[in-house]
């Protein structure tokens, strides 16, 4: 059987991470999470959430992203790369390094406005993680729906 790798696309606190959990539960993946590395850095600098991200530098982000990814590929696990994989860019960051023997999955989590900015107050006020809605402003524009090269399946989420 093939291995498959799932994307989860879409802005922070849309239930990406929540998904995740809930999905690998008891099943054997490896984890690729950005989310992950920025508050490994916050605990270590002492630094907020929103801190960590602008302090952090794209060399320690790559190594800590892509060295699990590549050995995961080698021992042909399935893997789950949870970060906001907004652009088509931001997805071949990680796809490049899949092999043919993988079945790419995207998952696209739809969510209001409304909702989303529900979402990102509680998680602020919850776990102290704070983003400007410039940033999700930004990262709502740089949206690129998946084309059909990239992905075997797509499927959307709606909450």
């Amino acid at each position: 059987m093939s291995p498959e790798i799932i994307y989860l696309i879409g802005p922070p606190a849309c239930g990406k991470s929540t998904f995740c959990d809930n999905y690998i539960s008891g099943k054997d993946y490896v984890v690729i999470s950005t989310d992950n590395i920025i508050e490994e850095n916050a605990k270590k600098w002492n630094m907020t959430y929103f801190q960590a991200i602008m302090s952090m530098k794209e060399e320690n982000t790559h190594d800590r992203l892509i060295l699990p990814l590549m050995q995961a590929v080698v021992d042909h696990k399935n893997i789950i790369v949870d970060r906001t994989n907004m652009s088509y860019d931001s997805r071949l960051f990680t796809l490049r390094y899949i092999n043919s023997t993988y079945k790419r999955k995207a998952i696209i989590f739809n969510v209001s406005a409304d909702v989303l900015k529900y979402r990102l107050q509680r998680r602020e006020y919850l776990t102290g993680k704070y983003i400007p809605e410039a940033v999700i402003n930004q990262m709502n524009q740089k949206f690129q729906f998946p084309y059909g090269r990239e992905f075997h399946e797509i499927k959307m989420i709606y909450s």
